[in-house]
């Protein structure tokens, strides 16, 4: 978080997908279920842009362009899981709380606009940038002031420390 504003918007740029690959690895027993069902055949991982999904006969038909290929390739699937990660634009990906906040200028989107423009103590600014005394953002949405918020161990160190300075600690 030493970063500028301008630094972390170069980051967000270039290097949030190498360092979201790395930063956020699978537990060893996790991927050796997924091995296994992708030994099975039961899954499949494709690198490419998702582009949407629709009911089909058996499950879903995926739409996507993949990786290194032109075009638009669809098939069926039994699931679709979106493993995109977070969501950048919280007017459009956020829950419906965040969504009707910001709509009501009870929150804005921090200058980068990864996520809610919160203070250093996690209270929530307003569309001008005056605190919401009593309202407070956690984990993700919190991540442009706290950038590493996105696992679990950091989020909980997040709410074991503003619990403490709620007086709950």
């Amino acid at each position: 978080t030493g970063l500028s504003t301008e630094e972390r918007a170069r980051f967000l740029r270039h290097a949030v997908a190498w360092w979201d690959v790395h930063r956020h690895r699978v537990p060893p027993a996790s991927a050796d279920r997924i091995g296994k069902a992708m030994a099975r055949g039961q899954l499949r991982v494709m690198r490419g842009a998702f582009l949407s999904a629709r009911p089909g006969r058996d499950g879903v038909i995926a739409e996507l362009r993949l990786h290194g290929e032109g075009g638009r390739v669809e098939f069926p699937a039994a699931r679709v899981i979106d493993c995109r990660g977070i969501r950048r634009d919280l007017r459009q990906h956020g829950s419906p709380v965040v969504r009707a906040m910001l709509a009501r200028g009870q929150a804005r989107l921090d200058p980068l606009q990864i996520g809610l423009d919160v203070a250093p103590d996690c209270t929530v600014r307003d569309a001008v940038g005056e605190r919401m005394e009593g309202l407070f953002a956690i984990g993700p949405v919190s991540r442009a002031a706290f950038w590493e918020i996105t696992a679990i161990p950091d989020i909980r160190e997040q709410v074991a420390a503003l619990a403490v300075s709620m007086g709950g600690g």
